[in-house]
């Protein structure tokens, strides 16, 4: 539950505020991909079997239902954290990424911000 939590505070803070220098504002697919894939391995990777999209992290699929226009914004995210220099997936297998040090820089001041957004006892400001 904690981390919905975290998750949907991200969310909030990112569609008030931003959290990067870049003009456009990070979807939530690329939030999720961040701030699940930051604390761990910094990996993800994504795979398409029979029609079916899946994005792990972590071993948990990312994707939750194959609505294509919930499978485009999945690839549309994938596409952007790494023309964003947030993931690469330079040495790599096809479909394979790991954060680079600006992805790492994204996640922290994604957490950063839900931790501003919190109260002490740990409800929402």
């Amino acid at each position: 539950m904690r981390d919905l939590t975290t998750f949907l505070i991200c969310v909030v803070m990112l569609l008030g505020t931003g959290c990067n220098a870049s003009s456009r504002q990070l979807s939530t697919e690329e939030t999720q991909i961040l701030t699940a894939a930051a604390p761990s391995d910094s990996m993800f990777y994504w795979t398409r079997f029979d029609g079916k999209l899946e994005v792990y992290v972590n071993g948990a699929d990312l994707v939750p239902n194959q609505n294509p226009m919930t499978t485009e914004a999945w690839m549309d995210a994938i596409n952007s954290l790494e023309q964003r220099g947030f993931s690469s997936n330079d040495g790599l297998k096809v479909g394979v990424f790991v954060l680079t040090s600006k992805g790492h820089a994204a996640a922290e001041q994604l957490a950063a911000n839900a931790r501003s957004t919190l109260k002490p006892n740990g409800s929402e400001i």
